[in-house]
């Protein structure tokens, strides 16, 4: 993951893990499949918050950014009891680190170059005692994308209207409930997400030019209390989250924009069976 902090998740995906990554063509979406499962089939979840667009269905990875978060993991195979009804082939999981209220401050910056006018930043800062934990991830992406290729008969042409520019944050706030000092049992967590991508559609083979352009904008927000017993686990979970879609093309559609809302809660409870007896003498 530090390898790959300031790039989209479908690039970490396809060259560090054996999910398959359907990437549509340049600046278009990149959906993820486990093990022969559709994107419809696999989920993508952030802090266990199902994050796929109700428009499409599916969740786009080419607009996650993986600069944006501390923990990415993998699970294969039909795991709805665990992450909602029909994701048959796995889910992806995107967390952050959790608060251990230790005195800790971190400030990390990461920059990429890269050909045809790509530029990837991303930065971490953290900000961390025995009562609060302040939390800042953010990333910057630019490329030009005017590469060369081979049109339908041979000529040498370069690619137009294919620029994209994305920029995005993420702001958690954790506040220890218990005793300073003590093992943390009981927080109350606030996650703040927003990001844009601006992206140009380049045109296809049978097209001789393209005026296409495309916006996605969303907006994510999480509140979290959770409480740890010996052997128990109890937490709720709100989460609004307001997804913004705007498609222009002068030439067949002149404008089009689809919004979603989404209200997600849970409450759970989780306990051990077999406990971890204590050692003699302690």
């Amino acid at each position: 993951l530090p390898f790959y902090q300031g790039r989209s998740l479908n690039h970490l995906l396809a060259e560090q893990s054996p999910v398959f990554v359907k990437q549509y063509g340049v600046n278009s979406m990149a959906t993820i499949g486990f093990r022969g499962a559709s994107a419809a089939q696999s989920a993508v979840l952030w802090n266990g918050i199902p994050i796929s667009s109700p428009a499409m269905g599916v969740s786009d990875v080419s607009v996650l950014n993986a600069g944006l978060f501390d923990h990415l993991s993998l699970q294969y195979g039909g795991s709805s009891a665990l992450f909602g009804s029909g994701n048959v082939g796995g889910a992806l999981l995107l967390e952050e680190e959790p608060a251990d209220f230790t005195k800790k401050e971190q400030l990390s910056l990461s920059l990429g170059l890269g050909s045809f006018g790509q530029k990837e930043t991303a930065a971490k800062a953290l900000y961390q005692n025995s009562r609060w934990r302040f939390m800042l991830h953010a990333f910057y992406q630019l490329a030009r994308n005017d590469f060369s290729y081979s049109g339908n008969n041979g000529q040498e042409l370069r690619m137009d209207n294919a620029r994209m520019r994305g920029a995005g944050a993420i702001f958690s706030a954790d506040y220890n409930l218990g005793k300073p000092g003590d093992k943390p049992d009981e927080t109350l967590s606030l996650r703040l997400w927003f990001q844009r991508f601006d992206r140009e559609i380049p045109p296809a083979l049978f097209e001789s030019f393209s005026v296409k352009k495309q916006a996605d904008q969303s907006l994510r927000s999480l509140l979290q209390w959770q409480k740890k017993t010996a052997g128990s686990r109890w937490y709720v979970k709100l989460s609004l989250n307001r997804d913004k879609l705007q498609y222009q093309d002068g030439v067949v559609l002149p404008d089009n924009t689809n919004e979603a809302l989404q209200v997600y809660g849970e409450l759970g409870w989780s306990w051990k069976v077999n406990q971890p007896r204590p050692k003699a003498g302690s």
